[in-house]
């Protein structure tokens, strides 16, 4: 079974320090507790960094407004059911 790359600590950086020479920023689209690995070099590089987990919200957010048109998604709600799913 393949998993996405930077959920095994062990997995190679997506990207390698050397190429972020330059970045400010950094967004790996993977997310899991803790943040990835990659993510948190980032930061500590300096970079502002986050990981998916907006990304998630988003799409689930586009996803509950077309199953429920003419209502906006609760947002913060599933930000918190996201936190707690992948509590650090």
């Amino acid at each position: 079974m393949s998993l996405p790359l930077g959920l095994d600590p062990s997995d190679p950086p997506p990207v390698p320090r050397e190429r972020l020479a330059g970045a400010r920023v950094a967004v790996d689209l993977v997310y899991r507790a803790g943040e990835t690995p990659w993510v948190r070099d980032c930061r500590a590089q300096g970079l502002t960094s986050m990981d998916g987990r907006e990304l998630l919200l988003a799409q689930g957010a586009v996803a509950f407004e077309r199953f429920f048109p003419g209502q906006r998604a609760p947002r913060e709600q599933m930000r918190a059911a996201i936190r707690r799913a992948l509590s650090e």
